[in-house]
C-alpha cells in the first residue's frame, strides 16, 4: 500500500518511522509547509516520549505543499493525517471523497457530529477510516484486555486509568482550546477509548475538572458508572507549564 503522511511534526515523524518498519507499506508522499521537514530533516522535532528527532531519506518520496494536490495523486492509496486537530475533520473528509483510505490521529474531530459524518462518509465510499488510538495495540494493554476478557484474575470490580504530563511546549496550537481541545481532550482520550473498548458505554458519567492554561494546567477526574455498581475512573491531564514527568497507569 502506498502511503502519504500529512504533517511532519512530532506525531508525523513518529508515524514515518513506523511506516518504514512495515514491509507491505511504502511511504509514497509527504506534506508539510516547512521546507526543512520536507527535505527529511526532522532532527528538531520534540515530543513527550523522550525520543529525539532524526533525519529521513525522502529522496524517493513525493513532496507536497498543497493538500488538495496530494489528494488528487492517483498513486496514493491511503493518507495518514498527523496535522493539528482542528484540521483533522476537513482533511479526512476530503481524503475519503478523493477515494483514499484514511488513518487520522486522535481525535478524528473536535465534535461528535463531525466524527459521525466521517464514519458515514467512509462507509458510503467503502473506504477504511481509522483513528490512531494506540493503547489497544500496546502489548501491555493487549495483555490486560485478554486477561479481563478471560476473567483470568476473576471479576473486575473497579478500574482506574491515570495519564499525566506537563503542558506541551513544542507546538503552540496544542494550548489553543479551539484547535486542540487542550489537555483533557487531547490526552485522556486514550484512556476513554480503552475503557470503552473494555467495558462498552457506561450507564452514566460524572466529571469534575480544573483549567488554568496560563499555568499549564488542564485536569479531569471522571467516573463512568456501569451496572452492578462497577465504576471506571479516568483522571489526569496537564499538571505543569514546564516540568512534569509523563506517566500512564491502568488498573
Amino acid at each position: 500500500m502506498r502511503i502519504a503522511v500529512l504533517g511532519l511534526g512530532f506525531m508525523g515523524s513518529t508515524h514515518v518511522k513506523a511506516w518504514s518498519r512495515i514491509p507491505e507499506a511504502k511511504l509514497a508522499a509527504v506534506y508539510s509547509s516547512d521546507e526543512t521537514k520536507l527535505s527529511g530533516d526532522l532532527s528538531a522535532i520534540e515530543g513527550n516520549l523522550g525520543t529525539k528527532g532524526e533525519a529521513f531519506d525522502f529522496t524517493a518520496v513525493r513532496k507536497y505543499h498543497d493538500i488538495p494536490e496530494l489528494l488528487n495523486d492517483p498513486d496514493i492509496d491511503a493518507v495518514d493525517i498527523c496535522l493539528p486537530t482542528h484540521l483533522h475533520y476537513a482533511t479526512a473528509l476530503a481524503a475519503i471523497r478523493a477515494g483514499k483510505h484514511v488513518l487520522v490521529e486522535k481525535p478524528i474531530a473536535l465534535d461528535g457530529k463531525s466524527a459521525d459524518e466521517l464514519v458515514a462518509e467512509s462507509h458510503a465510499a467503502g473506504k477504511i477510516l481509522m483513528a490512531a488510538q494506540v493503547l489497544r495495540f500496546l502489548p501491555s494493554y493487549r495483555a490486560l484486555a485478554e486477561a479481563m476478557a478471560s476473567r483470568q484474575y476473576g471479576t473486575t470490580r473497579s478500574a482506574l486509568f491515570r495519564r499525566r504530563c506537563a503542558a506541551p511546549a513544542w507546538s503552540k496550537w496544542l494550548a489553543d482550546a479551539d484547535k486542540s481541545g487542550v489537555g483533557v481532550f487531547d490526552l485522556l482520550i486514550h484512556d476513554i477509548d480503552f475503557a470503552l473498548m473494555l467495558f462498552g458505554l457506561p450507564e452514566s458519567v460524572s466529571a469534575t475538572g480544573y483549567e488554568d492554561l496560563a499555568l499549564g494546567v488542564d485536569l479531569l477526574n471522571a467516573t463512568l458508572y456501569y451496572s452492578h455498581e462497577f465504576t471506571a475512573v479516568i483522571t489526569g491531564g496537564w499538571h505543569h507549564k514546564k516540568a512534569y514527568p509523563f506517566s500512564m497507569n491502568t488498573p
